[in-house]
C-alpha cells in the first residue's frame, strides 16, 4: 500500500526569510562622528590639563608636609606627622586661627543679613536693577590688593582704626555679592503665588517672609554662608592692608615665610585645603539639591 505525501510535505516552504536591517551611513555622517569624538577627546585632555595645573602645587605641598626633611627637596625622607604635632603646639598660629574664625564668622553673619536684603530688593526687577547687580558684584571681581588699598583709604577717611572692625567690614564687602548671587538664584526658582496667597490670607509682609519665604531660603543661606566663610578665611591680600596688630591666619603665615620657610606652613595649608574642599563640596551639594527640588516643582 503506497503512501501519498501529506500536504505539508508536498508544498514548498512559504515562510519569509529573516532579513536584518542594514544601516547606511553616508560619508558625511562618518566624518561628523569622527570629528565629534575627536573634539570630545581634545576637550577632555584640556580639562584634565587645567585640573592638573591647578591641583599639582597643593598636592606637592601636602606631600612635603609628611616628609621629615626641613628642606623642601626630594627625596622626602621618612614619613612623619611631627610638623602637624608642632603645629598644634604653636601658640602664634593657634591664636591667629581663632582670630580668623571670629572675623570670618562675624563677617558672614553680617553678609547674610545684607545679602538677603539686597537679593529681596533685586528679586522684583526694576529699571536700574541690572546696574545695581553689577555694582554689587564689583567688590568680588576686584583684585584683592586693589580692594585692600581702597578699604584702607576709606577707613582712614572715616577714622576707623585697623583691627577687628576693619577686617569684619572689609570681608563682609566681598562676601555680600556671593550671598546675593546664591540667594537670588533661589528666589528666582520660587513660586511667587505662595507669597501672594499668604498675603491674601491676611499675613503681614514680615509674617509672610518669615513663614513662607525664609524656610525656602534656608538651604541657599547655608550654602552661601559656607562659600563666604571659605573666601573670608583664605583672604590674604585685602586682610594684609586692613589688619591691625592681631593678624589673621593667612597674614600670620605670610609673616612666617618672610623669616624663612618652616615646614609647619605645609601642614597649615594642607589642613586649610582639606577643610576648604569639604566646605565647598557641602555647599555644592546643598545648591544642587535646591535646584533639583525647584526642577521637580516645575
Amino acid at each position: 500500500m503506497s503512501t501519498q505525501p501529506t500536504r505539508s510535505q508536498s508544498m514548498p516552504e512559504m515562510l519569509p526569510a529573516r532579513t536584518e536591517a542594514v544601516r547606511v551611513v553616508s560619508p558625511g555622517q562618518t566624518g561628523r562622528s569622527v570629528r565629534g569624538r575627536l573634539q570630545r577627546v581634545i576637550v577632555g585632555v584640556l580639562v584634565a590639563l587645567v585640573f592638573f595645573v591647578l591641583y599639582l602645587p597643593p598636592a606637592i605641598m601636602a606631600m612635603f608636609s609628611f616628609g621629615s626633611k626641613k628642606v623642601q627637596t626630594l627625596p622626602l625622607g621618612d614619613f612623619t606627622l611631627d610638623w602637624y604635632a608642632k603645629l598644634m603646639s604653636n601658640d602664634t598660629l593657634l591664636s591667629a586661627l581663632g582670630y580668623s574664625l571670629r572675623v570670618s564668622l562675624t563677617a558672614v553673619l553680617i553678609a547674610l543679613v545684607l545679602g538677603t536684603l539686597f537679593a529681596l530688593i533685586l528679586w522684583r526687577p526694576f529699571r536700574s536693577s541690572r546696574v545695581w547687580q553689577g555694582l554689587l558684584a564689583l567688590p568680588m571681581l576686584l583684585p584683592g590688593m586693589v580692594l585692600g588699598v581702597s578699604l584702607l583709604l576709606t577707613f582712614k577717611i572715616l577714622g576707623i582704626e585697623r583691627g577687628f572692625l576693619s577686617l569684619v567690614i572689609g570681608h563682609a564687602v566681598f562676601i555680600v555679592p556671593v550671598i546675593v548671587f546664591v540667594v537670588g538664584q533661589r528666589l528666582n526658582s520660587l513660586d511667587p503665588t505662595l507669597l501672594h496667597a499668604s498675603r491674601d490670607l491676611g499675613a503681614t509682609p514680615w509674617r509672610a517672609f518669615w513663614s513662607v519665604t525664609f524656610p525656602l531660603l534656608r538651604t541657599a543661606l547655608l550654602a552661601g554662608g559656607l562659600l563666604g566663610l571659605t573666601l573670608s578665611f583664605d583672604e590674604l591680600a585685602a586682610s594684609f592692608f586692613i589688619s591691625g596688630f592681631e593678624q589673621t591666619l593667612p597674614v600670620s603665615v605670610w609673616g612666617m615665610l618672610r623669616l624663612g620657610f618652616d615646614p609647619q606652613v605645609n601642614a597649615v595649608f594642607t589642613l586649610l585645603l582639606i577643610v576648604s574642599i569639604l566646605v565647598v563640596f557641602i555647599a555644592y551639594r546643598l545648591m544642587r539639591r535646591q535646584l533639583k527640588a525647584a526642577a521637580r516643582r516645575d
